[in-house]
């Protein structure tokens, strides 16, 4: 049995959070301050789901003066509050368990079998790997923004919450939102009980949205447990920061193709089919999935070449080859730096050196030279490797260069030894040791006359007076003497002090060198690293265009329509292989230029398929 609980935000959460604690949570008012920085670090995390619009208008939406005047309520947007509820009963579940052990004496074997069952439910509920989760905003029918959260347990498979917000970016008491759930999730009495037949309809009309119906339709078995296959498949394709499978940028690069196409061709049949694609790209809301995307990309390209493989020879019908293969390179290079799910790494130097690979190809494309016609020579495969590696060259010259200023701007700090460090002992303390040795001379002196050793080298001394006299003198001596001696232990003391605060400067300085050059050779070697990675990744899937002898396009192209419309679910490249054969871009080229080099098959390109 399930239960669906409906209604304004306010009353809902009320009745799912009956404790006042926990509805403060959800409705505290906070500063326009506050909603502004909350909201600029969540508009990043957030997924869209959005046929007619794009995300750089939902964050502009949700960035917006009325948006942070608002009362913002975190995943209110894109459906957190379905993991809120989830996690809300595990700990209540939990929290019953442990009450009720409370009732059996600790060592009892009711309590130890209450304590086992314990460790398995918070196993159960509380370990990441029994969850899956499905968030976004979407727009409805009407043009609202909404947000749909869906949590559920592997484990458990029928015991999932799934939230479906409206309105999101009106004042709070204007919201409004659905919970559809299993029943021991909802124990609200304003609560409605959903038998299994009619839960997938109730679930249609609450969404608003026949699109985003049929997009999350099949996550839900006919027995009301989730298909965690189904639903990690959609996961795939709902990256943070984007649209569902990147389809803005994909829908902007195939308006470029367009453009180009019909900018240079005017055969009837082509832009027919050209005109079928574009409509089916509105329509088909699995259009933009990487696999049929690749496939569509694909077909274009060789549809393309087999238009001018029909041209009449001229250096335009070259030129023209040179100008599909730059766009089909250019859209290539964008769609491989794309992350095709959140934890994917792609490192910030080779992005941006693919994305402005992409922008020269299209440059080059509308003012070929010799260097868009060198390209004519290189595979994708060889173009991506050799970016990789001028990516990489530039990203470690930049890091040395920045190492190399910081270490520069370290060792010139200045750091000034002792005066006198480059002196000895002697040198140091010359003056204090020239005193103190006539000091101790003075003294022996006035000793030697004391005791009349002098006396008979003829000097007369007057026993009273003068005795007097040389014990003061031996003092004052003395005196002199232990002064100095004290002078050299302080200043040299002194001396080794500042000499010990000089080599701790200078070695302080020599490991922060080290250190430096060791972060910066760590940096430069997880950046070609996960660079190398990133190539192994994008290369494994990469094949090659077929291209073979030519027959008649005219009954390629009208065989292609014949089956479009008799069954929309079509492989359009492989009906183009199958009825079309064409010659090498080789052959095009050297009759075009007969008197020219040859041009390299385009044969040689590899798109990433």
């Amino acid at each position: 049995m399930f239960k669906k609980l409906s209604g304004s935000v306010i009353d809902v959460f009320k009745a799912l959070w009956t404790i006042q604690s926990e509805q403060d949570k959800y409705f505290k008012i906070r500063s326009y301050e506050e909603n502004k920085s909350t909201l600029e670090k969540d508009i990043p995390r957030m997924s869209l789901v959005d046929f007619t619009s794009t995300f750089a208008e939902f964050a502009k939406v949700c960035s917006s003066e009325d948006m942070y005047k608002q009362q913002y309520l975190q995943g209110n947007l894109d459906g957190g509050l379905a993991i809120d509820l989830f996690k809300s009963y595990a700990a209540e579940h939990i929290d019953a368990l442990e009450k009720q052990a409370k009732q059996y004496p600790v060592n009892s074997d009711a309590r130890k079998k209450f304590d086992e069952d314990i460790e398995k439910q918070l196993s159960l509920w509380f370990n990441q790997s029994n969850h899956v989760v499905l968030r976004f905003a979407y727009r409805d029918e009407k043009g609202q923004l909404c947000a749909l959260g869906f949590m559920a347990n592997t484990k458990v498979p029928n015991h999932w919450t799934l939230q479906i917000s409206k309105n999101g970016t009106d004042p709070l008491e204007q919201r409004t939102t659905s919970f559809f759930a299993h029943e021991n999730f909802i124990t609200s009495p304003s609560a409605s009980a959903v038998q299994l037949e009619e839960l997938q309809e109730q679930i249609k009309a609450d969404l608003g949205s026949p699109k985003v119906y049929q997009l999350i339709s099949s996550i839900l078995q006919k027995n009301g447990e989730v298909s965690v296959p189904e639903l990690n498949a959609l996961n795939l394709r709902i990256i943070s920061n984007q649209n569902i499978d990147n389809r803005d940028l994909k829908k902007q690069q195939l308006l470029d193709y367009f453009k180009f196409i019909r900018e240079n061709f005017s055969n009837d049949q082509l832009l027919k089919i050209i005109e079928d694609i574009e409509k089916n790209s509105v329509e088909d809301i699995n259009f933009f999935k990487d696999e049929n995307y690749s496939t569509t990309l694909k077909e274009i390209y060789d549809t393309v070449n087999f238009s001018i493989s029909q041209l009449n020879e001229g250096p335009e019908k070259a030129d023209l080859i040179y100008k599909n293969q730059l766009t089909f390179f250019a859209i290539q290079f964008e769609l491989s730096v794309q992350a095709q799910k959140d934890e994917e790494y792609i490192p910030e130097h080779v992005r941006s050196s693919f994305l402005e690979k992409a922008r020269q190809f299209r440059q080059e494309r509308h003012n070929l030279s010799n260097q868009a016609k060198n390209y004519q020579n290189k595979s994708l495969s060889e173009l991506m490797k050799s970016t990789v590696d001028e990516a990489n060259e530039a990203y470690k010259a930049s890091l040395i260069k920045t190492r190399d200023s910081e270490i520069e701007k370290n060792n010139n700090k200045k750091i000034s030894p002792p005066m006198k460090h480059d002196q000895n002992f002697g040198e140091r303390n010359q003056e204090l040791l020239i005193v103190g040795a006539l000091a101790v001379l003075t003294t022996i002196s006035l000793i030697l006359i004391l005791t009349g050793v002098l006396a008979p080298v003829g000097i007369a001394i007057e026993v009273g007076i003068y005795t007097t006299l040389a014990i003061v003198g031996t003092a004052l001596a003395g005196t002199s003497a232990l002064a100095a001696g004290s002078a050299i232990l302080y200043q040299e003391k002194q001396f080794a002090n500042e000499m010990q605060t000089y080599e701790t400067e200078v070695q302080k300085r020599e490991n922060h060198t080290k250190r430096l050059t060791e972060e910066y050779a760590h940096l430069i070697e997880n950046g070609i690293t996960s660079s190398c990675d990133f190539l192994s990744r994008i290369l494994e899937n990469t094949q090659e265009p077929h291209h073979a002898e030519s027959k008649d396009l005219s009954d390629a192209l009208t065989k292609l329509e014949e089956i479009t419309a008799s069954s929309p679910e079509y492989n359009r490249a492989e009906i183009l292989v199958d009825s079309i054969s064409l010659p090498s871009t080789t052959t095009i080229v050297k009759t075009a230029n007969e008197e020219q080099q040859a041009v390299p098959a385009i044969s040689d390109v590899d798109p990433k398929i």
